[in-house]
């Protein structure tokens, strides 16, 4: 349960500068309070290939109400990364996505590489930032 001391945070790093990775998208899920609405923080942060220590951050949404439907697909993205890295054989680490899902405070923690596209993370991205 989310609660006012834990966060549910789901990261996203494309592959777009190669082996030094690419862009990080994280989804931060929270409460402000006991019985508050779950909340919502989007941030977006940029690496330019060309020198791959920089990063800038580009984009960020804070404290968006999450919906109903915004909270199925926040249990469909664990899901489905959960479900394909369970399928999946083990192979060396390299280049490539990399997927996180982490609650604060408890033992949930998958951390995949390199990982899927994540759908079911891009729909809840993309829902989020419409509003």
């Amino acid at each position: 349960m989310i609660n006012q001391f834990n966060k549910l945070t789901l990261r996203h790093d494309d592959d777009n500068c190669g082996e030094w990775g690419g862009n990080i998208e994280t989804i931060i899920i929270y409460r402000k309070t006991e019985d508050g609405d779950l909340l919502a923080d989007y941030l977006k942060l940029v690496k330019y290939c060309e020198k791959p220590d920089s990063i800038s951050r580009i984009l960020a949404k804070n404290q968006v109400v999450i919906t109903n439907k915004e909270q199925k697909l926040v249990l469909e993205s664990i899901h489905q990364l959960i479900n394909e890295k369970l399928q999946r054989m083990d192979v060396p680490p390299s280049f490539g996505y990399y997927n996180e899902v982490s609650l604060s405070g408890s033992a949930l923690e998958v951390k995949d590489i390199p990982s899927i596209k994540w759908t079911k993370f891009e729909e809840l991205r993309e829902s989020i930032l419409k509003r």
